[in-house]
């Protein structure tokens, strides 16, 4: 009996390797693991699993998409659900502005990851999209422009400060019970 267990967790960690995932993912055994040890052993499985949200997009989502949109367009779809006629000329262009984004994650450890993030930004490593795109939430940077403008609006308007930046320190340095 003693040796089963030994005999499923080799196991499950060749079939983890396998497939590239952690031992820890696989078999949701994270004893022994401190938090750092976790976290490196989530970070391959999401690669991983980027990789393959990405060929799933490429050598199907989109090769679907522009299928079904062309279909519709010669139908007169759009006209008759919408009243809306969409000229087969603008055909490529419909094409290149849809973007698909795979499932993300949440952050791990969300003061160091934004940090991160941050920094890569100022470094000019990441633009602003890019980090928009491997965020929990995904979308696009331009939603997120366009609800920051409808705050500050709705700010403005109730008499409130603008929305400040988060990297920039509100507190000045010092003991915390100086002013």
């Amino acid at each position: 009996v003693e040796s089963a267990v030994g005999f499923k967790k080799n196991n499950l960690e060749a079939a983890a390797s396998g497939v590239g995932q952690s031992y820890a993912e696989v078999s949701n055994d994270y004893t022994g693991l401190s938090f750092s040890a976790a976290r490196m052993a989530m970070l391959p499985s999401r690669a991983n699993y980027k990789v393959r949200q990405n060929h799933m997009i490429c050598s199907f989502v989109q090769g679907h998409f522009r299928a079904w949109l062309e279909q519709t367009m010669l139908s007169n779809y759009f006209e008759e659900r919408f009243g809306v006629t969409l000229s087969m000329s603008r055909y490529r262009e419909f094409c290149r502005s849809a973007h698909f984004h795979g499932v993300r994650w949440g952050y791990i450890n969300p003061l160091q990851d934004i940090q991160a993030d941050v920094i890569a930004k100022e470094a000019l490593l990441k633009s602003p999209q890019e980090i928009r795109a491997e965020s929990e939430n995904g979308g696009s940077i331009e939603t997120v422009i366009a609800e920051i403008a409808e705050f500050n609006e709705m700010a403005d308007a109730a008499g409130l400060l603008p929305q400040q930046d988060a990297t920039t320190p509100t507190l000045r340095k010092g003991e915390p019970d100086e002013t």
